[in-house]
């Protein structure tokens, strides 16, 4: 196979074909059928792999009743992956050769290691292009339950485990506040009920300084009924409220409790409070 562009002969082919194929050879129909790009199925691996037939020999199934069988011993195809320049070109064999093909028969020579090995082994071992840099741990594990179907036994864990999980989502440290109109007006405020805060990513004062606190994750408050008592209940005991601004600390005092009356709010409170507070 050396010196010889197997891709280039099949994409001449497949132009000649195609064009006797709309000139109304039936013969020609029926091979440049056979001739698409075939995609293999990838919902469990990720090569993304397509296969083409590279000569116009005698597929190795059925065998031909005037010849043995070894004369359609192996045959060549030609497997195509999205951004590579250069196709692979492998030999292909059905073992034995008198069965009916099958994933488990089906063997194709490695160019390097001259070795056969089972045609549904191989396409597992070729990453796709977006897989060619390394992932970080995290996405190497979701990528992995994806492709095999399974998923996190979260209801399983005991609710202490789920507690702490909920306590990470939410942030260990909360900035209460009163849950507000845009207008922010104190009618409003005084009326309206403590909720866990924006966060604190940005500062108004440019000489105060603080640790970078992300906003909560309230979409765990979303996940069911169940779920919601459970990261409320994390969120207002285990947390520490931290209050940075007198003001803040003032407008939570005046605001109503609500929903954070049903548990220990009160148990974690750390004030923070500016010089000039």
């Amino acid at each position: 196979m050396s010196g010889h562009n197997h891709h280039s002969s099949l994409a001449d082919r497949l132009i000649e074909i195609r064009r006797k194929a709309r000139d109304g050879d039936e013969y020609a129909r029926v091979q440049y059928f056979n001739l698409q790009l075939q995609p293999a199925p990838h919902d469990r691996m990720d090569c993304k792999e397509n296969a083409w037939r590279t000569t116009n020999e005698s597929p190795t199934w059925p065998l031909h009743p005037l010849h043995p069988a070894d004369e359609y011993c192996t045959k060549l195809y030609t497997f195509t992956q999205d951004r590579q320049e250069v196709p692979l070109t492998v030999q292909v064999a059905a073992f034995p050769q008198t069965a009916q093909p099958s994933e488990d028969n089906i063997y194709m020579k490695i160019p390097v290691s001259q070795r056969w090995k089972p045609i549904k082994e191989w396409p597992l071992t070729i990453r796709a292009p977006k897989f060619k840099h390394k992932l970080t741990t995290f996405k190497e594990h979701r990528t992995w339950w994806y492709r095999n179907g399974r998923t996190f036994a979260f209801a399983a864990l005991p609710e202490d485990i789920r507690r702490i999980i909920f306590l990470y989502a939410i942030g260990p440290e909360i900035y209460p506040m009163p849950k507000m109109t845009k207008y922010g007006t104190p009618v409003t405020r005084w009326q309206s009920e403590i909720v866990f805060g924006k966060g604190h990513q940005k500062l108004p004062r440019q000489k105060d300084s603080t640790v970078t606190v992300l906003h909560p994750n309230l979409s765990v408050l979303m996940l069911n009924k169940a779920y919601r008592e459970e990261a409320l209940k994390a969120g207002w005991e285990a947390s520490k409220k931290q209050f940075r601004y007198a003001t803040t600390f003032i407008e939570v005092i005046e605001s109503r409790v609500g929903a954070a009356a049903k548990y220990n709010c009160l148990a974690k409170i750390q004030l923070d409070l500016s010089e000039r507070d």
